[in-house]
């Protein structure tokens, strides 16, 4: 999308960030959160966040690939139409953005993940309890964002799963409708 300012920006509709899946994440990893922060720990993460980062990067790979196979699926004449539609139509209105933002949110949960599993290079002693508890936290926030990136990228692959049937089922129906023409 390009803004007023002429500035490309790619919008995340609030519907991909606030949906079901991510909603439900969200709330367990704020409960293991309260748990972990006024409990002891009852959790105990034993990975090495490092681990994540080959993780991270194939999941940004992923997300391309299914990027690009949506894209794919429509013609840059669907595309135009469905652009068109979501700004004349208030029903269609967030429309593009949605077929796209998914794949931003994604690829940004990535991306965060990748960044938090490189800061296990960083070499900080863990000398007291509350420092070791930081690091299970750490651990637990590193936890909730591959989780939460890897069911957004399985809600892509269902996506692009309804979307081709969608597809073959509009190029059928134009088919038979010209099928005497």
């Amino acid at each position: 999308m390009v803004a007023k300012n002429g500035k490309v920006r790619a919008n995340v509709p609030a519907k991909i960030i606030f949906s079901n899946i991510n909603c439900l994440c969200t709330f367990v990893f704020c409960q293991l959160l309260i748990i972990e922060l006024h409990v002891s720990p009852f959790i105990i993460f034993d990975y090495d966040p490092k681990t994540l980062i080959s993780v991270s990067i194939t999941g940004l790979s992923f997300s391309l690939a299914l990027f690009v196979a949506t894209k794919n699926l429509y013609s840059d004449e669907d595309l135009s139409f469905i652009y068109g539609m979501s700004k004349t139509e208030s029903r269609f209105k967030s429309i593009f953005d949605e077929i796209f933002g998914l794949f931003v949110w994604t690829a940004f949960l990535w991306l965060l993940t990748a960044l938090g599993s490189m800061l296990s290079f960083l070499k900080l002693p863990v000398k007291s309890y509350p420092e070791y508890l930081s690091y299970q936290l750490y651990k637990l926030v590193l936890m909730y964002l591959l989780t939460m990136a890897t069911l957004n990228l399985f809600s892509l692959v269902l996506d692009i799963c309804r979307n081709t049937k969608l597809s073959v089922i509009r190029k059928y129906d134009f088919q038979e409708k010209h099928k005497d023409d």
